[in-house]
């Protein structure tokens, strides 16, 4: 799944390719030494690509050199991406996400039409962890009946991995139970990583995608014409998407989702979202976070502490 993120020929990412897996971004900048982000480290590469300890000693890539990656990604055809490039990314094969930077094309309504003259591309190095959600799932799966469930954490804790894996297991079958035909609203492509229409990450066999469509939008789609046993967004916000919600709930369909915040309590504070614990619209509440070097999460059900584990 790492194969399309450089050119095979070439012997400078040779040593990055074979530590992909510890890495989470590749931030480059045209004229700038390449910066290469692990868990907790800050690397870079020397002008024969080993990796090194002191980014600012790292290679410089050059302007021309990050035009010819931008190529490669595109297949040759940066018009068959303009769609992409104008949200600010490419999702490449292998699920991986190539966010850019660039000058803005704009029409007369300030509506973005385009980014040229590229200079910064973050290529996010696509990582599922299959089996993350074992722990919550029969919190999530009780009595043959799917819970209401809202993830919560700040960004980089773990919401998008974790829910991709309830996704996983509510489409497949867990614990005797047979899986469920599961909507999947992935708006910003990160939880499917579609490339061409397909997912590049393991959602399940029996989930339909919904890919870069805005999610109260998908969502109505979706029950209209895919009779979805759950609905799963990733980053609630709107009004809209809350009332739509509240809709599916009443219908019978049951939703998985996430949103950003740095406590439950941070959370509830945001007007925009008080209808969600004024009609107790999730049974299930997970928060994740770091501590130090682990991932952990809280599970409450019906407002009680029923689990409290690393993940």
């Amino acid at each position: 799944m790492y194969q399309s993120i450089f050119p095979r020929n070439n012997q400078l990412w040779k040593e990055i390719l074979a530590n992909i897996k510890q890495i989470t971004e590749i931030r480059i900048r045209a004229n700038k030494p390449i910066l290469i982000y692990t868990n907790q480290k800050e690397l870079s590469i020397d002008k024969e690509g080993n990796l090194i300890y002191v980014p600012e000693k790292g290679k410089i890539f050059s302007y021309p050199e990050l035009q010819q990656l931008l190529d490669f990604w595109c297949q040759d055809s940066r018009y068959a991406f303009q769609n992409e490039i104008k949200r600010g990314f490419l999702t490449i094969e292998g699920g991986h996400r190539i966010g850019i930077c660039g000058e803005v094309v704009a029409d007369e309504s300030g509506n973005v039409q385009s980014i040229k003259y590229i200079s910064t591309v973050n290529i996010r190095i696509a990582h599922e962890i299959k089996g993350v959600a074992d722990k919550i799932m029969e919190y999530i799966f009780i009595n043959k009946q799917i819970r209401n469930t809202l993830l919560i954490s700040a960004p980089g804790a773990g919401k998008t991995t974790l829910l991709r894996d309830i996704i996983r297991q509510l489409s497949n079958g867990y614990g005797g139970n047979r899986g469920v035909n599961v909507g999947l609203v992935d708006e910003r492509g990160e939880i499917g990583a579609c490339f061409q229409g397909i997912p590049q990450l393991d959602v399940g066999i029996r989930t339909d995608i919904l890919d870069n469509c805005k999610k109260a939008e998908g969502m109505s789609r979706l029950l209209r014409t895919m009779t979805p046993a759950v609905i799963a967004v990733d980053e609630l916000g709107s009004a809209e998407e809350i009332e739509l919600m509240q809709q599916m709930s009443g219908n019978g369909c049951a939703v998985i989702a996430t949103i950003h915040g740095n406590s439950i309590e941070e959370v509830k504070q945001k007007k925009m979202l008080k209808e969600i614990w004024e009609h107790q619209i999730f049974s299930n509440i997970i928060f994740l976070f770091r501590n130090q070097s682990y991932f952990c999460m809280e599970l409450y059900c019906e407002g009680e502490v029923k689990l409290c584990c690393r993940c």
